[in-house]
């Protein structure tokens, strides 16, 4: 039977645990994908084993319990390894961390299969913590040896899939704003999602509080005084929600798997939703992938979490028989995103023209980039090649090439480049 390519899937990869989350077609809601007969074992520990005699490889559970008893290498910190570029030898075999990630996508996404042995994936999110140039390129790259190409991938961090699960939620969840407790190994995270309902285009924003130094995962681990530790994380909640006007709190991550903190989750859930799991994220990522097959789902809304730029960047150029727009960079676009390339035959000018519309401004901004000491040549005889690309959310670089005009005028290889800060 011929596989059809139809499911949508959301991946959470982080450094100490995994998940993988399917659309259902049936409920149009994500279903988490466990372990074969355990429904309520979602979280995947994103470790790999190498069993020592027969050099075969081993996933998540399975790794873990091999590695207890000695016989498997474990790997592990797969995400770290990646970011610091370094290589382990099994065998004769010199590995790096995308021929380790390529591993543990192949082993994990086996889940898949087991659950819809006669589909294979459509759309792909992978969500991951944050976003990191070397960790984005190395997830395309080992995806790619899984034949899951550019075309069906997204990767967003943690932040965007907290906007997508919140928006293809009720609406009485986000009648005001919305919060995440995120207590992972890294320790206690909160985020607050704001929408601003004034403008034709709703704006979500994010907003991160960082309170690993006052509620780390080692002092869970540690257990020595629960009661203790219950009180700094009422304190700490408290003190965030102060005057703060929040429909919903999430609470997420493997800090909150045990009960120690329930009974302050329900006085912080007085005159809120409240709701405790730890596929958040896995869900949201699901829901962005489901976004692409229904854009006119969150037409109504601009997700502008912290990687995103916050203006747009356009020209005016003859096209199509008249005078055009023609976009360069597109609002709420992931900055590394922004690649573009094209050519520009010019007119009689030295100049090009460029148009930054802001956010938050209500009048477009004019910038000029002046190409001093053109070739002098004839109207429309001369062809540029312009790039476009950001060094972070807040810098462009345009970079301008004499191209010349074929045979008729050679070119001079000369290059522009203009910086503009949209902060």
């Amino acid at each position: 039977m011929s596989e059809e390519r139809n499911l949508i899937v959301g991946f959470d990869l982080c450094d100490d645990y995994s998940q993988i989350s399917c659309f259902n077609m049936k409920t149009f809601e994500p279903e988490s994908i466990c372990y074969e007969g355990e429904e309520d074992e979602c979280l995947i520990p994103t470790i790999l084993a190498v069993r020592k005699n027969s050099y075969d490889w081993y996933y998540g559970k399975e790794a873990i319990q091999l590695v207890r008893k000695e016989e498997a290498i474990k790997i592990d910190h797969i995400l770290k390894q990646l970011r610091e570029k370094k290589e382990i030898m099994i065998g004769d075999t010199k590995l790096d961390g995308v021929s380790l990630l390529e591993k543990f996508f192949r082993k994990s996404l086996s889940l898949l299969k087991l659950k819809y042995p006669n589909q294979t994936i459509d759309q792909l999110v992978i969500t991951v913590e944050k976003l990191e140039k070397n960790i984005i390129k190395s997830i395309y790259k080992a995806l790619e040896g899984l034949s899951i190409m550019r075309d069906r991938v997204y990767i967003q961090c943690h932040q965007d899939s907290f906007a997508y699960y919140t928006l293809y939620q009720s609406k009485e969840l986000f009648m005001n704003d919305v919060g995440v407790f995120d207590f992972s190994k890294a320790g206690l995270s909160y985020y607050q999602l704001k929408i601003d309902r004034k403008k034709e285009k709703q704006i979500v924003t994010i907003a991160k509080k960082d309170c690993s130094d006052i509620l780390s995962y080692e002092m869970i681990e540690r257990q020595n005084d629960m009661e203790s530790l219950n009180y700094i994380f009422q304190n700490v909640a408290k003190n965030i929600l102060y005057k703060q006007v929040v429909s919903t709190l999430f609470f997420t991550g493997v800090g909150f798997e045990e009960q120690w903190a329930d009974e302050v989750m329900k006085q912080l859930g007085v005159g809120r939703r409240i709701f405790k799991g730890q596929n958040l994220y896995a869900k949201g990522a699901c829901y962005a992938a489901r976004s692409n097959k229904e854009p006119d789902r969150l037409k109504d809304y601009l997700i502008l979490t912290e990687e995103m730029i916050t203006s747009s960047i356009s020209i005016l150029a003859y096209y199509d028989a008249k005078v055009s727009e023609i976009l360069l960079a597109k609002i709420a676009t992931p900055w590394y995103e922004v690649k573009e390339q094209f050519y520009l035959v010019l007119d009689d000018k030295e100049e090009i023209e460029l148009i930054i519309k802001d956010r938050n401004k209500s009048d477009p901004t004019v910038v000029m980039m002046n190409l001093d000491g053109i070739a002098n040549r004839p109207k429309r005889m001369t062809k540029v090649y312009v790039t476009v690309r950001f060094l972070d959310k807040y810098t462009c670089v345009i970079q301008v090439k004499d191209e010349g005009f074929g045979e008729f005028y050679p070119s001079t290889n000369r290059i522009w480049e203009k910086t503009i800060n949209l902060a």
